[in-house]
């Protein structure tokens, strides 16, 4: 299930996209999969910390591991919770589960 954010750059630029997102692990990492046009995110710049805010106000910081100007895959750490962030942290499902 896909849903709706922003990736915010270090330089402040914020792109829309589309994102999906898994619960988070029992160390507090999540994974997930960015989906769109990403052509404004330089892979040189790749290493560095992104951050996606959720239509809902859920935050994540994340690190891209896989890129392409059509998608990337990342993991991440959930760093303010939105409206839906009990299905990721109380979910305890294996099922994935959108913020």
């Amino acid at each position: 299930m896909t849903h709706h954010g922003t990736i915010v750059l270090r330089s402040g630029t914020h792109i829309p996209l589309t994102y999906e997102l898994t619960p988070p692990a029992a160390d507090g990492l999540c994974h997930g999969k960015l989906l769109g046009e990403l052509e404004q995110i330089d892979p040189a710049f790749s290493p560095d910390r992104l951050k996606l805010v959720c239509a809902d106000g859920l935050t994540v910081d994340l690190l891209i591991t896989h890129y392409t100007t059509r998608g990337a895959t990342f993991v991440g750490t959930i760093v303010q919770n939105g409206a839906h962030a009990e299905l990721l942290i109380g979910g305890g499902s294996s099922a994935e589960c959108t913020a």
